[in-house]
């Protein structure tokens, strides 16, 4: 019995640290789409998604796995240039 109610606790906490991570997830996620989204590269934002698609349509596994590939470094290549920018560079503080 006291086996089953400390894996209940641990399971508690460890649900409670699972959803505030994937809420610091989310959050991040929805800001950087924001910042993509309104930002200059954000021309043809949705082509790469297209070339999986039509990858997968078309039994290619190479040019799949290629696409995908590179749907990875893009997504982080802009996390990063979000992650970077200076919001508080045009703040005046008095």
């Amino acid at each position: 019995m006291r086996t089953a109610s400390a894996q209940s606790a641990r399971h508690k906490i460890g649900k409670r640290r699972c959803s505030y991570s994937l809420g610091e997830g989310q959050r991040l996620l929805h800001l950087h789409f924001d910042f993509i989204v309104s930002a200059a590269t954000s021309s043809g934002l949705w082509r790469d998604h297209e070339d999986i698609v039509e990858a997968i349509a078309a039994r290619d596994a190479d040019a799949a796995e290629n696409a995908a590939h590179e749907h990875t470094m893009l997504f982080q290549r802009r996390f990063l240039d979000f992650m970077q920018q200076n919001l508080t560079a045009q703040m005046r503080i008095s």
